[in-house]
């Protein structure tokens, strides 16, 4: 069987690693004002976060059209794809997924004989791509479309993001958050407070606490993990 992936920018994989794997990448688009880019070719990491800082207004993103969708599943199968597994950012976040969908099931009668299962990864980011880049392996491994499936759902169904924020900002813009609203303590240090998030299987994000000491940020995610983590728990790291 020849399997191929395909996943979409937010996955966070870089194009030459998402290259080298065999994943074929679908971007979405974001716009800053009227500018649109398409994200990971128009527009890398440290591109976004420049034009971040530097914006007033924040950025928008629009989910890939079923077209391209179709596009990429076309190209794959026509290259002599006979299995595919699409992998894509939480439904709850954007309408990726169901784009995805869409593009399936309105394929061309002629190619609509070849396998394709589109998973919602009710996650984002690292905590898609880390199970993404193991299914390319399990893929290059030769197992088949259902043990790679249920090998990836397994590990999506386990995976959890902490993130620590330098700064309230972008999310004060984002859910035009007043100060007023904020604990006495808190107003007026938003320049130098930590906060903890948790972005569960729901993907909600959640403030477990507002600190101002590294150390403390460190002692809660020590805290939180094994509880929230059956077995063995790996820890990992990224760059901002």
């Amino acid at each position: 069987m020849t399997m191929r992936l395909v996943t979409d920018s937010t996955a966070d994989i870089p194009r030459d690693q998402a290259q080298a794997a065999g994943i074929t990448v679908v971007p979405l688009t974001v716009f800053f004002g009227d500018e649109a880019y398409l994200d990971g070719v128009d527009l890398d990491n440290a591109s976004f976060y420049s034009k971040l800082q530097a914006s007033k207004e924040l950025p928008r993103t629009s989910q890939p059209s079923p077209a391209s969708f179709q596009e990429a599943y076309i190209n794959l199968i026509n290259d002599g794809a006979d299995a595919i597994l699409s992998v894509h950012l939480s439904s709850k976040l954007s309408g990726t997924y169901q784009s995805a969908c869409t593009a399936r099931d309105t394929l061309p009668d002629t190619v609509k004989k070849i396998p394709i299962e589109i998973i919602d990864s009710k996650n984002i980011s690292i905590a898609m791509s880390r199970s993404i880049m193991r299914a390319a392996q399990e893929v290059k491994e030769g197992l088949g479309l259902p043990e790679i499936k249920a090998h990836l759902l397994d590990e999506l169904a386990r995976t959890r993001i902490l993130a620590v924020l330098d700064t309230l900002e972008y999310v004060k813009r984002g859910v035009k958050l007043s100060t007023s609203q904020l604990p006495n303590q808190v107003r007026g240090s938003l320049s130098n407070l930590r906060s903890l998030l948790k972005l569960c299987i729901q993907v909600i994000l959640l403030f477990i606490s507002l600190v101002l000491r590294w150390v403390h940020i460190l002692a809660q995610v020590r805290r939180l993990l094994p509880s929230s983590l059956p077995g063995k728990t790996e820890y990992l790291r990224t760059p901002n």
